[in-house]
């Protein structure tokens, strides 16, 4: 299991991702460096909530997992671009 990575990485990747966000680097660039900012940030505050917890029973430890499970799944990106035929025929609709 990977821990936090150090305040100089972190700040690296922080100025990387303001760079290609001020420069409008590609998107997919743009989403990992996001990505990577947001794995980082929900580490540390896992990080420091465990270090100040008590120790944790095994069914406090499986209900967290299921909470992180639960939302492992990736978002989508964006809605599907509609085609000319479906805008066209919203445009009926609301006519």
């Amino acid at each position: 299991m990977r821990g936090t990575m150090s305040e100089r990485e972190f700040a690296s990747i922080n100025g990387k991702l303001a760079m290609a966000l001020r420069f409008e680097r590609p998107e997919a660039y743009v989403a990992e460096l996001r990505r990577q900012v947001e794995e980082e940030q929900i580490m540390r505050a896992v990080a420091k909530a465990v270090s100040a917890a008590p120790p944790l029973t095994p069914d406090q430890i499986e209900r967290i997992t299921a909470i992180l499970h639960a939302h492992a799944t990736p978002a989508k990106k964006t809605a599907a671009r509609k085609t000319k035929a479906a805008r066209t025929t919203k445009r009926k609709q609301s006519a």
